[in-house]
């Protein structure tokens, strides 16, 4: 399709370059799509209660799983997030972060056995 609409228009040139701008913008918008926002992600521990909080610059969906000792977060838009931080945190009750392959979630092993609640307050989850 590209080099028909390319002829019409009147040459090889033209051609070339549209075909390069048309690339150019399947690349950006594929690009775009895909960029993860950074996420601050915290965590708190008081007494028996432990509290991960994933704060976003923007309202953001979520679901949450316990699945084979691990426990997911998986967002509606791709995270990038530093979570040692909150492994440090809570050492007791939760290890080993791993991002998900799909760039949407997280997820950490539990190490001891807990009820999970979530709650979502705006831009925080």
């Amino acid at each position: 399709m590209i080099r028909m609409l390319a002829r019409t228009v009147s040459g090889k040139t033209v051609g070339g370059l549209l075909a390069g701008l048309l690339g150019l913008a399947a690349v950006c918008a594929s690009t775009s799509a895909a960029i993860a926002e950074q996420v601050d992600v915290r965590a708190v521990q008081s007494g028996k209660s432990s509290l991960i909080t994933f704060a976003w610059r923007d309202p953001v969906a979520y679901q949450q799983k316990m699945e084979n000792g691990r426990l997911t977060v998986r967002f509606s838009r791709p995270i990038e997030g530093r979570y040692q931080g909150v492994v440090d945190a809570l050492k007791g009750v939760i290890a080993d972060p791993r991002p998900g392959s799909d760039g949407r979630s997280v997820s950490f092993a539990v190490k001891a056995p807990v009820k999970v609640y979530a709650y979502y307050t705006g831009t925080s989850v």
